[in-house]
């Protein structure tokens, strides 16, 4: 194996060792499903009716609360 393809095949195993550290450091799914369902259950939704601090619901008297400015 010549010098450049050495030094070729030893960049490549760096960059592949450092993706393995960032896919270690990951949430696994179970994690994240769990974060995004407490999130989701905690909030409200704002495009929902009983989201009544939202501005896009106040009526302006005409057919729907969605106002274009």
């Amino acid at each position: 194996m010549s010098e450049a393809q050495l030094a070729k095949v030893e960049s490549e195993l760096e960059k592949l060792r450092n993706e393995l550290e960032v896919c270690k450091g990951a949430a696994n799914t179970s994690k994240s499903c769990g974060e995004i369902l407490k999130y989701s259950e905690a909030d409200p939704e704002p495009f929902t009716a009983n989201a009544d601090a939202n501005p896009w619901h106040a009526s302006n008297g005409g057919g729907g609360g969605c106002v274009i400015l």
